[in-house]
């Protein structure tokens, strides 16, 4: 049985995920309304209070490969959602609530194949991985990343230095979801001998590369880590290639065309092979995320660097972290495009990676942010910014300036905000 949390305002939460929208959404300086097909072939940008946003995603039976959110971490400030329910209880419930039906709407929305990551820090990890269980199946827990945020704890901290945050991961079916998949493998090269493999014979060709020193190595047994390679021949090494073709015999797991195609000669005078692009396996994706992920201090130097030197937002996501979340996604189909959506999308941290991930994926992945119109409440000297959809579309605008992408991203709204 799934362990369920209790809280006031839970029934009603849920009840309003059920209703519909009170708004439909069009592009903005067009009457295009927002539909499948547009969400399946292009970039958005929905300027709206993202649960009327969901519920209208919902309507059109929109879906996403992926969905990643980094929502309010309940630390005690003002909401900006403007829910039904009245938020006069405890903080605690007034921050589940808004969760529930948000959760419920991004369920109904992700892929049969689907995954869900969600950024949360350890005030609310505990909760909000219930009720996520709750609503997704204790089985659809695919795990929970460890990510180290900053490299130094605050010297505010009292007792202990917090560093660490956490990303939930929900699969909408575990069964039907592929496996995650982490870095691709840093390893370069890859022995051409195995120990247990018989002996045969190879034919090193004029022109191998070579890395050993310069000169004559004469015909015999060479040994490298107990492993015996023989030269039928004197071997010519010039200017860091073999000069003569050399008949060798040894242990070989590989085959000749393969030696043909990228074997080298070591400085110790042993055989190695290149590894090409199309060998290199992506790792198993793990839960550690402590070493070599970007922190918080890249993702504040990656937003100054695109509104003059300003901070125009606090605590924003670095897009290497959402570049390695996005990578862990595999597809059954290459050339289907994933969808991927961030519906508490801040300054649009999820556009970005997607733009530089699709510089190496040929446009692979698509994005859908959703961001509302809450008003910037400190003094900014970067024109043109009054609330942070302001800011999350001068981000896109300024990532497809920099880089030429076209089309560009489409804005949409609701028809009061046309008016």
């Amino acid at each position: 049985m799934v362990a369920t949390l209790s809280f006031i305002g839970k029934e009603l939460a849920a009840s309003l995920a059920l209703e519909s929208p009170r708004h439909d959404f069009y592009e903005s300086g067009s009457s295009l309304s927002l539909s499948q097909k547009i969400i399946k072939d292009n970039n958005l940008l929905i300027r709206s209070e993202n649960f009327e946003a969901l519920k209208y995603l919902k309507k059109i039976e929109a879906k996403f490969n992926i969905i990643y959110i980094d929502p309010p971490y309940n630390t005690g400030l003002k909401f900006t959602f403007n829910d039904k329910f009245k938020a006069q209880h405890e903080n605690q419930d007034a921050w589940l609530c808004m969760m529930f039906p948000r959760i419920i709407l991004a369920h109904n929305i992700l892929n049969e194949n689907g995954v869900m990551f969600v950024s949360i820090d350890d005030r609310e990890n505990a909760n909000l991985t219930v009720i996520m269980r709750e609503i997704f199946g204790k089985e659809n827990h695919i795990g929970t990343i460890k990510w180290r945020k900053k490299n130094k704890p605050s010297f505010l901290d009292k007792h202990i230095g917090n560093v660490i945050e956490y990303v939930l991961i929900f699969a909408k079916d575990k069964a039907k979801l592929m496996k995650l998949v982490g870095n691709k493998s840093t390893e370069l090269s890859r022995p051409v001998l195995n120990f247990t493999n018989p002996i045969s014979s190879r034919i090193l060709y004029a022109g191998t590369k070579a890395k050993c020193k310069d000169g004559v190595y004469n015909k015999g047994v060479y040994t490298n880590r107990t492993l015996n390679l023989e030269i039928n021949n004197s071997a010519i090494i010039k200017n860091g290639f073999l000069q003569n073709d050399l008949l060798v015999y040894g242990k070989f797991r590989v085959s000749q065309d393969i030696l043909n195609q990228s074997v080298f000669i070591t400085k110790s005078f042993g055989l190695r092979r290149i590894i090409k692009d199309i060998e290199q396996v992506k790792r198993h994706a793990t839960d550690d995320a402590t070493l070599n992920y970007e922190s918080n201090e890249d993702a504040e130097t990656q937003l100054k660097s695109l509104f003059n030197g300003e901070k125009v937002f606090d605590f924003p996501k670095p897009v290497g972290l959402l570049k390695n979340l996005l990578s862990m996604y595999q597809n059954k189909c290459d050339n289907e495009k994933i969808n991927c959506l961030d519906f508490f999308a801040g300054t649009a941290t999820l556009a970005q990676a997607v733009h530089e991930l699709n510089f190496k994926n040929e446009n692979k992945y698509s994005f859908c942010c959703i961001q509302n119109e809450e008003k910037i409440n400190k003094l900014i000297n970067y024109k043109g910014l009054y609330s942070v959809a302001d800011i999350a579309q001068q981000r896109i605008t300024t990532i497809e300036e920099k880089y030429k992408i076209f089309p560009r991203c489409k804005i949409f709204i609701t028809k009061s905000q046309k008016n």
